[in-house]
C-alpha cells in the first residue's frame, strides 16, 4: 500500500521551495524515513555540509502493519498486507496488480503514472545526482530467503526511478545504494563519516522504539544473533550497516 504518494511528494516539494532556489541538486528518492540515513550516508550528509540543495522523496514509511498507522506498506517479501488488499511496489511493478492505492484510498497509481511523478520532481528540481537504494538486486523469493534477502520495496522504488530515468531521458547521474547486503561487506567507514553517520542515524532512532538507541543495544542484538536458528531480522543488524557504505553496481 502507498503512502499518500501525492500529499507526501507535494509537502516535501513545498518545504523545499520555501527553503531553496531552484538549482541543480541531488535528489534521494527511498521507499522508508530510515533507508537514507542508514544506507545512503555519509553521502547524504556531505552533500548538506556544503549546503547542496537536497530533494529527498519518500515512497512509504512501512510500520509492520500496525493497525493505528496510515502508511503502512508491505511486508518484507512484498506480499502485502491483509488489511490494504495486500497491493505492495513489489506487485504494482511486476504487473501482478494494475495500479495501487494510497492508504487513505482516495487515490490510485499505475507505475507508469509513478514514474511520471518521478520524472516530474527530478525534471522540476532540476536532478544532477540521483540516489536510489539497490536497483540492480532482484526479489526475494521467499521471506526466508536468506542468500538473496532485501525489502521488496526498497528494490521496486529504485528500480521504478532508474526507469524513468531511462525512459524519460532525464539528464543525471544515477548511483545506487548496497542495503541488507552490507551485512555481507567489510567496515569501510572510519571517523569522522562514522560517527556523524550513527549520531544522525540515532537521533532518528529517538522517534522510533524498535530500533537500537545506542552503538552498545545494537551491538549486543549483533552479537545474540543465532545463525542457526533466527529468521534474517534487519534491525539486528544496524550495528553493520552505520559502519558500511557501498555502492550497488551491475555484475
Amino acid at each position: 500500500m502507498l503512502a499518500r504518494l501525492r500529499v507526501s511528494f507535494l509537502a516535501i516539494l513545498l518545504a523545499v521551495l520555501l527553503t531553496s532556489a531552484l538549482a541543480s541538486t541531488p535528489t534521494s528518492p527511498f521507499p522508508c524515513t530510515g533507508d537514507g540515513l542508514l544506507f545512503q550516508n555519509p553521502d547524504l550528509l556531505h552533500d548538506l555540509f556544503v549546503f547542496k540543495c537536497v530533494t529527498t522523496v519518500v515512497f512509504n514509511a512501512d510500520t509492520g502493519g500496525e493497525a493505528a498507522n496510515e502508511s503502512q506498506s508491505s511486508t518484507f517479501y512484498g506480499q502485502g498486507y491483509q488489511a490494504y488488499g495486500k497491493e505492495t511496489l513489489k506487485k504494482l511493478y511486476s504487473a501482478d496488480i494494475p495500479a495501487i492505492s494510497s492508504t487513505d484510498g482516495r487515490n490510485r497509481y499505475t507505475v507508469a503514472e509513478l514514474k511520471d511523478v518521478v520524472a516530474t520532481i527530478l525534471g522540476f528540481r532540476r536532478a544532477k545526482d540521483i540516489r536510489v537504494l539497490d536497483y540492480v538486486d532482484s526479489f526475494s523469493v521467499t521471506d526466508t530467503d536468506d542468500v538473496q534477502l532485501e525489502h521488496a520495496d526498497r528494490v521496486a522504488s529504485a528500480k521504478i526511478v532508474v526507469d524513468a530515468v531511462r525512459e524519460k531521458g532525464i539528464p543525471g547521474t544515477v548511483k545506487g545504494y548496497a542495503c541488507d547486503a552490507l551485512r555481507n561487506l567489510k567496515n569501510n567507514l572510519h571517523t569522522p563519516d562514522y560517527i556523524k553517520k550513527f549520531a544522525a542515524f540515532f537521533e532518528y532512532a529517538r522517534h522510533d522504539p524498535d530500533m537500537c538507541q545506542s552503538l552498545q543495544e545494537c551491538g549486543d542484538r549483533l552479537r545474540k544473533i543465532n545463525a542457526y536458528t533466527d529468521d534474517y531480522d534487519e534491525g539486528n543488524h544496524i550495528y553493520e550497516f552505520l559502519k558500511r557504505e557501498y555502492y550497488a553496481s551491475p555484475a
